[in-house]
């Protein structure tokens, strides 16, 4: 696994922090850390994160205590969340991957359009938008100003129009796949998944820490999933922690 991000140790990229992030805890969970109390430098990390100081170093970092700390499912989620804050970032996706590595029996696998879609995030999405938006406009109204211009901008403003059109579809679909479905992840040793939402109800089958899951529904403390596998069944919240974003 890649190591931790450390205060102040790059102005960009994964190890980059806000720029009101208390560097102090930041480096105290750190220590926590390097000192093996992974359960507690989690804390540590959760409380940076309770504060507002949600980055993708500090998901990544708590990704890497919860793992050491034997909590995989908890490792798995955190890592995720990351990664949607740095789509690309390699250390991420290494680690990310290698927690899955661990995971017994079902689990959620992700598409290759999913992925694809996910190596930008939605702000980066709507920016690729938005600049052919506004080239359209400003070379609309060139011509609208300058007529004897508008034969030769005419094809160039329907291009610009299209690539508009099509970046916004993709922009739609993109935040579709990423708010337009809940998931979680299993964060008990083994999760008995059930016919019905109660616990009288009979086992259909179990899934194991760190399996990833779509979520099709919710009743008081039960969800409805859906595993890597197909199958569905009712799971109980506790064994589940839901991602964000």
């Amino acid at each position: 696994m890649v190591g931790l991000c450390t205060w102040g140790a790059t102005t960009t990229g994964l190890c980059a922090l806000p720029e009101s992030t208390p560097g102090a805890a930041f480096e105290e969970a750190n220590r926590l850390y390097e000192r093996g109390l992974f359960a507690e430098a989690a804390q540590a990390y959760d409380r940076l994160l309770q504060q507002g100081f949600r980055s993708a170093a500090v998901l990544y970092n708590r990704g890497n205590a919860f793992f050491k700390a034997g909590q995989l499912g908890r490792s798995i989620a955190s890592y995720r969340e990351a990664l949607a804050l740095a789509p690309r970032d390699m250390e991420i996706r290494t680690n990310l991957r290698f927690a899955r590595d661990q995971v017994r029996g079902p689990t959620l696998q992700s598409s290759a359009v999913q992925d694809a879609f996910n190596l930008l995030t939605l702000n980066e999405w709507t920016a690729l938008a938005v600049v052919p938006f506004w080239i359209t406009i400003l070379l609309s109204i060139v011509s609208l100003w300058q007529p004897l211009w508008h034969p030769r901008l005419r094809p160039v403003i329907r291009t610009f129009g299209s690539l508009t059109l099509i970046l916004a579809t993709l922009t739609v679909a993109a935040a579709a796949l990423r708010y337009g479905q809940r998931l979680g992840v299993v964060i008990a040793a083994s999760a008995p998944v059930r016919n019905g939402p109660f616990e009288e109800s009979p086992v259909l089958f179990q899934l194991s820490d760190g399996a990833e899951i779509r979520i099709i529904e919710s009743k008081e403390h039960w969800f409805r999933i859906q595993a890597g596998s197909g199958q569905s069944g009712w799971i109980h919240r506790d064994h589940l922690t839901t991602l964000t974003g």
